[in-house]
Order: structure tokens, then sequence, then C-alpha cells
């Protein structure tokens, strides 16, 4: 395997990241919030302290819903930068360029309709194995009376989850529609 070949291949996972990480950014940005939502995310995105009355333990799961929202916006800083160095890489290599951008936009397709197809059939389990892989200390569970959990319902984080589900299917959409577009009219 060349190294064009390897560069193509990390380059279309690291694409699919990005994909996926815009259209969180995305939906983050225009999402309309209930006050109280807002408040929480004055706090989680700009550490603007919470004077809502939370319990020890929900300001627990706030601080680590902190951690992971910053570490997903490094992250997103991070694959943007791998994303330019790579298309800066390949901007002669029209060859090599359409394969990256074909690739990753199949593969953030692919993967989406998938997770979306399992969302479908058992949200509430995609939804415990996020809180699992990001949460593991097991602290994200609340009775249903809870402010944490009348701030953000269930149907908050299904409305969410749908629109940066159509979003990452949308740009992934678009980078195999660029790489047609590319191939056609860069030949």
């Amino acid at each position: 395997m060349n190294i064009k070949k390897i560069f193509i291949f990390l380059g279309s996972l690291f694409l699919s990241l990005f994909i996926l990480l815009l259209s969180y950014q995305i939906t983050l940005a225009v999402t309309d919030l209930t006050e109280n939502q807002q408040q929480v995310m004055d706090y989680l995105q700009n550490d603007v302290p919470l004077t809502l009355p939370y319990t020890v333990a929900e300001r627990t799961h706030l601080e680590d819903v902190q951690q992971v929202m910053n570490g997903m916006d490094y992250f997103f800083y991070g694959t943007t930068l791998v994303i330019i160095s790579t298309l800066f890489l390949f901007q002669h290599d029209k060859k090599h360029l359409h394969q990256l951008l074909w690739s990753g936009g199949l593969t953030t397709v692919g993967i989406i309709l998938l997770v979306g197809l399992f969302s479908v059939f058992s949200f509430n389990g995609v939804f415990t194995l996020f809180h699992q892989l990001f949460f593991p200390q097991g602290n994200w569970q609340f009775p249903v009376d809870s402010l944490l959990i009348q701030t953000f319902p269930l149907e908050f984080f299904v409305t969410i989850s749908s629109r940066i589900f159509f979003t990452t299917l949308i740009l992934g959409s678009f980078f195999i529609l660029l790489a047609f577009l590319l191939k056609r009219y860069a030949s």
C-alpha cells in the first residue's frame, strides 16, 4: 500500500469525523433552547455560573458533560486542521482528491445511516451506549422528576440527534457530489 492510499484512507476517516462534528456544531448553534436549557448551555460552553438549583449529582454530571463537550471542540479543531492539511496536500492531485472526497462522503453516509437505523429501532439503546462510552463513571441517570431531566427531557435528545443525523447526511452527500463534480470537470 503506497503512502497516498494510506493518506486517503486516514483522510476519509478524518473527513467523516469532521462532517459529524461540524454537524454537531451547526446543530448546537441553531437549536432553539428554553431559558433553562440556554443557561445550562452557557455554562457548558462558556463556563457561565449556573443559578438553577441542580443537585450535587446533577452538577457533577454537567461538569462531566462540559469536559466531553470541550474535548469534542478540540477534536473538531484537530480534524479541521487534518482535513485542511490533507486537502492542501492533494490540491494538485485531482485523482486522489476525488478518492478522498468520494470515500469520505460515502463512509459518512454509510455510518450515519447505520447509526440512524439502530436509533430508529432503539433510540434508548443508542442513547445508553453513548452515555456508557462518554460517562463510564455512571453518573448520567436521574429520576424523571429531577430538574436536569425536566430541563433536558428525552424528546430534546431525540430532536437534537435527528438534526445532527440529517445535517451529517446532507454534508456527507455534499462531499459525494463534490467528488463527482471534481471527477467530471477536472478530467
